[in-house]
C-alpha cells in the first residue's frame, strides 16, 4: 500500500474499499485519541480553567471517575479478550493468562490479610505505569512506521524505544522523589504510609536530565531515520514522542526558585485522573482495530461486552475485600484496582511482543 504524505503527515493510502470520508473519519480518530492531539487541545483548555476557577478541578476530577466505565474498564478487558479470541493463534499468551490470575486472586488476598502491603503493591503499579504508558507510545509509534512504508531500522528502532523509556524513567523518579509530584498523597495512599517511602529530594535534577535525554535521543532517532531511509520520522510517531514528554516530564517541571511543579496543587488534583483516560482511549483505538481485521466483530457488541467485563473486575471485585472485616472499601478501592494494573501491564506486554524480525518484514 503506497502512502499517502500532506506534508511532513503520512498516513496510509485511502482503500480502495473505503470511501474517502470514512478514511478521513479514522486519521482524525488517529490523529485525536491515538497519537495525542486530544490531550493536548484538551490540556489546553482545563489547565487555565482550574487555574483560575479552581473549584473545577473537582469536578473534572469525578467526570474522569464515571467516563472510566466507559473506557478505562473497557480498556483492561481488551486485553484478556483479545488472548481469548486468539488463544488458538496464541496458546503461550492464554496459558499465561490462566496461570496468573490465581497469582493475581492471590496479591488481593495478601493485601487483604495484611493491609500495610496496599502501599507498596499501589506504588510498585504507579511506578510499572510509567513505563507501561511509554512502551504502548513506542509501540504504537513503530506501528505508523510501518504503515507508511517507512520501518524502523534496528538502530532507529533503538533509539526511539530509548527516547520514549527515558521519559517514562523521568517519571518514576518524579513519582519516587520527595515533593516530585507536589501532592502530599498518590491516589489517596499517603506518602507517610508504610511502603510508600520516598527517595531524597536531590533526585530532582536527576529526573530532569532523564527527561530532556528524551529529547535528545528523539533527535538521535531523527537523523539516523534520515541516514537509513532519506527522511524523518513520521508525524505520528513525531506526535507520541511529545505526548510522551507531556504527560510524564512538563507538568512537573519547576519554576526556578519554587520546590514544587509549576502545575500547582489544582491542576494535580485532575491530572492523575487525565493521563489514564488518554491512555486508554489510545489503547481501545489499537485493539479495536486489531479486533476488526482479525476476525468478524460487530463493534457494539463488542463494545458491550468490554463495559460489562470492565464492571465485573473492577466494580465487582472490589466488594469482596470488604467482606472479609479486614479491610474497609477505600481499602479495597486501592487494592483491587492496583493488582488489576499489574496483571494487566504483565498480560498486556505478551499479546503486543513478536519475534523480531528484518526490516523488510
Amino acid at each position: 500500500m503506497s502512502a499517502l504524505t500532506r506534508g511532513t503527515i503520512v498516513w496510509p493510502a485511502v482503500s480502495p474499499r473505503e470511501p474517502r470520508g470514512l478514511w478521513l473519519w479514522s486519521r482524525g480518530h488517529d490523529l485525536a485519541w491515538i497519537v495525542g492531539v486530544g490531550a493536548f487541545v484538551f490540556a489546553a483548555l482545563a489547565v487555565p480553567i482550574t487555574l483560575l476557577v479552581p473549584v473545577s478541578a473537582g469536578a473534572l476530577v469525578t467526570a474522569f471517575m464515571h467516563m472510566a466505565v466507559l473506557c478505562n474498564y473497557p480498556h483492561y478487558a481488551a486485553t484478556y479478550q483479545i488472548i481469548a479470541r486468539e488463544r488458538h493463534k496464541a496458546p503461550g499468551s492464554f496459558r499465561w493468562l490462566v496461570w496468573s490470575s490465581p497469582i493475581a486472586a492471590l496479591a488481593v488476598a495478601l493485601g487483604v490479610a495484611w493491609p500495610w502491603l496496599i502501599g507498596p503493591i499501589v506504588r510498585l503499579y504507579l511506578t510499572w505505569s510509567a513505563y507501561h504508558y511509554a512502551a504502548q507510545h513506542f509501540g504504537i509509534a513503530s506501528m505508523y512506521q510501518a504503515r507508511a512504508e517507512r520501518p524502523l531500522a534496528p538502530r532507529t528502532k533503538r533509539a526511539l524505544q530509548a527516547a520514549f523509556v527515558a521519559g517514562a524513567v523521568a517519571m518514576m523518579l518524579f513519582l519516587n522523589t520527595k515533593g516530585g509530584l507536589g501532592v502530599p498523597d498518590a491516589f489517596g495512599v499517603a506518602y507517610g504510609a508504610p511502603g510508600m517511602w520516598q527517595l531524597p529530594a536531590q533526585l530532582y535534577p536527576l529526573a530532569v536530565a532523564f527527561g530532556l535525554a528524551s529529547l535528545v535521543l528523539w533527535g538521535v532517532a531523527e537523523k539516523l531515520a534520515r541516514a537509513s531511509s532519506g527522511a524523518g520520522l513520521v508525524f505520528p510517531a513525531r506526535a507520541l514522542v511529545l505526548t510522551n514528554f507531556a504527560w510524564f516530564v512538563l507538568p512537573y517541571l519547576r519554576v526556578p526558585g519554587h520546590d514544587t511543579p509549576w502545575i500547582g496543587a489544582t491542576v494535580g488534583v485532575w491530572l492523575p485522573f487525565a493521563i489514564p483516560f488518554f491512555h486508554c482511549t489510545q489503547y481501545l483505538g489499537v485493539t479495536g482495530f486489531r479486533a476488526r481485521t482479525t476476525g468478524a466483530v460487530k463493534p457494539a457488541y463488542w463494545f458491550a461486552i468490554l463495559v460489562a467485563l470492565g464492571l465485573a473486575l473492577f466494580e465487582g471485585l472490589r466488594l469482596l475485600p470488604p467482606l472479609t472485616g479486614r479491610v474497609g472499601e477505600a481499602e479495597a478501592l486501592l487494592l483491587v484496582p492496583a493488582v488489576l494494573n499489574l496483571h494487566h501491564f504483565f498480560i498486556d506486554g505478551l499479546i503486543w511482543k513478536r519475534a523480531r524480525r528484518p526490516v523488510t518484514a
